[in-house]
């Protein structure tokens, strides 16, 4: 496990990315089970 002052800028970049991509898909899917 890499320590956080090891982590390249690019990783700390995809990192970010994948967080946004993740509570994304969560907001849509609380919204799609919200109006059924």
């Amino acid at each position: 496990m890499k320590t956080f002052a090891s982590l390249s800028t690019e990783d700390i970049a995809k990192f970010c990315v994948r967080i946004n991509n993740v509570s994304r898909l969560t907001l849509i899917f609380s919204r799609t089970t919200a109006m059924e």
